[in-house]
């Protein structure tokens, strides 16, 4: 977030500049670009040990947890790894002015799972503040025509 280079692990918001990126929206509006014509992507990546960057998350879906970042993706990792999940989707929610993390998930067919296993389960695999505070089970998620999922329609409520 400061402009420092990442060390190599580290997670950040991914920056680029050159000459075939453009610095104005269609309309003129100017792009979000910071000192030295850096353009930032709003993509959050990595770089592995051999030095290719990894598309980890979107700068938006980030959860901030009494100030430390959770990352969607690395709750649905998680969620995955647990033989009654099929897929899910993790957003970010307010909770009594605070943002909590919620997990949408669809069991796998013929199996039956509960949001208790589901939250025992997480606390196995992540850091305490990554542990959703809230998991909701659905026969089926939101998702767009391509086929990703619609994180923007999910949250307490959905």
């Amino acid at each position: 977030s400061d402009g420092e280079d990442a060390v190599l692990g580290d997670v950040g918001e991914i920056w680029v500049r050159g000459p075939s990126v453009a610095r104005n929206y269609l309309d003129g509006a100017p792009l979000d670009t910071v000192e030295g014509n850096w353009l930032r992507t709003g993509d959050i990546g990595v770089f592995d040990d051999e030095g290719r960057l990894d598309i980890v998350d979107r700068k938006k879906d980030i959860i901030n947890i009494n100030g430390f970042n959770v990352s969607p993706v690395e709750v649905e990792v998680a969620l995955a790894m647990h033989p009654g999940v099929s897929t899910s989707v993790v957003v970010g929610d307010l909770e009594d002015d605070r943002e909590v993390v919620v997990a949408h998930v669809v069991p796998r067919p013929g199996e039956t799972v509960t949001e208790t296993e589901l939250v025992e389960h997480c606390r196995s695999q992540l850091s305490r503040y990554k542990v959703p505070a809230h998991v909701f089970l659905h026969r089926e998620l939101p998702i767009t025509e391509s086929g990703k999922n619609v994180r923007r329609l999910l949250g307490r409520s959905a």
